[in-house]
């Protein structure tokens, strides 16, 4: 009876475990994870295809070892090594087969890829395709590709570079997060919207081109990159949490289109000199500058009507010198705009300018009334 539970126990884990380790898994069909399997040798390479039926074919992994998805980033062997060249057919027992997509999971946690070239056939890249494939320095996305999917190339470390193709219209969150070597990008017309962390610790990326077009950037989108201009086209809406946060940006201009500046959009630009805001902006976010430790003047524009907490709070973490030690803060609001908190969390603030017959307005204002210098101006 003991012996009778524990091979159901293990039966039960091993199930398990052919569910987490892949998406070929079908309960009941034994023969399911090799069924639309086919393999070929390609140029002296082993390589393994899925069919579809309909005389294509797309290239992915082995399917008779499901442990290459591993929750421990255990890849299987396989013959994909080097530099691989995907073939635009393949004739398998006979019958010839049209290439047109790479698979989920086709490449991931390979330890041994160097660059994959893809024919112009390929229509799809699968999701994680080439997740974590540490040594991948070169890969071409096909000219016939309209969409990236989500972290198909995340983890790429040695990814110096990847043209994105002219017709592409959507690229998946995570995409190319933690490709810390890459060193630019350009963005295609087509694309309208920017997901959550797509270049997130691309910490090499020095040249970026926006389109005209493009509406949104999500949340952690430019985190960490090494832009020094970045140029954000008109047409941009919608700017994320933390969007451009640690990017070593030295000088922004915020898009009339952009009303609201989200929590700590550009906290911990370090080297950030000057910001121009528009004359539509209508708030500020909770820590939006916060750690921008270059800014020596800021211009707040008369349409703002609320700041958030620790807006533009900075204290360099080596010297303990607080940035309001050196910047000058102009608000062209005759009232004054809503805090939520102090704006900074140093008690020296050098000037605060303001227009002229509001300085009472402003002396009487929560957190406002913290500024110790205080100078009216017409504007």
């Amino acid at each position: 009876m003991m012996k009778q539970i524990r091979n159901h126990i293990l039966y039960a884990l091993a199930l398990l475990a052919f569910a987490a380790c892949s998406s070929d898994t079908q309960e009941g069909d034994i023969n399911f994870l090799t069924g639309n399997q086919l393999t070929a040798e390609v140029a002296g390479v082993t390589m393994f295809f899925e069919n579809h039926g309909d005389g294509t074919v797309s290239v992915t992994y082995d399917h008779r070892n499901p442990m290459h998805v591993n929750s421990s980033n255990k890849a299987a062997i396989t013959d994909y090594v080097g530099h691989l060249v995907i073939p635009e057919t393949v004739v398998i027992d006979g019958s010839t087969y049209r290439v047109v997509g790479i698979t989920d999971y086709a490449f991931m946690n390979n330890t041994e890829l160097l660059s994959v070239t893809s024919p112009a056939t390929v229509r799809r890249i699968g999701r994680m395709a080439f997740f974590n494939c540490k040594l991948l320095e070169k890969v071409n996305i096909p000219a016939g590709m309209t969409e990236v999917p989500a972290e198909c190339f995340s983890g790429l470390a040695a990814l110096r570079e990847v043209q994105l193709p002219d017709h592409l219209t959507a690229i998946g969150k995570d995409a190319f997060k933690g490709c810390s070597k890459l060193e630019g990008i350009v963005i295609p017309n087509g694309v309208t919207s920017l997901p959550d962390s797509l270049f997130y610790g691309c910490t090499s990326l020095a040249s970026m081109t926006l389109p005209e077009g493009l509406t949104t950037i999500g949340t952690d989108c430019f985190h960490g990159v090494a832009c020094e201009h970045i140029a954000l086209p008109s047409t941009l809406t919608t700017l994320g949490k933390f969007a451009f946060s640690g990017a070593k940006i030295l000088y922004l201009e915020v898009p009339a289109s952009v009303t609201e500046l989200t929590d700590s959009v550009f906290c911990k630009c370090s080297s950030l000199k000057k910001v121009i805001l528009p004359e539509t902006l209508k708030t500020l976010g909770v820590g939006t500058f916060a750690g921008c430790r270059s800014l020596t003047e800021i211009t707040i524009p008369a349409s703002v009507t609320a700041i958030g907490k620790d807006c533009f709070c900075s204290v360099d973490s080596k010297t303990g010198e607080s940035n309001w030690s050196k910047i000058t803060v102009i608000v062209k609001a005759a009232v004054p705009p809503v805090l939520t908190g102090s704006i900074a969390n140093a008690k020296d603030r050098r000037d605060l300018i303001i227009p002229r017959g509001s300085r009472t307005a402003y002396e009487q204002a929560d957190y406002w009334k913290e500024f110790t210098k205080i100078f009216e101006r017409n504007f």
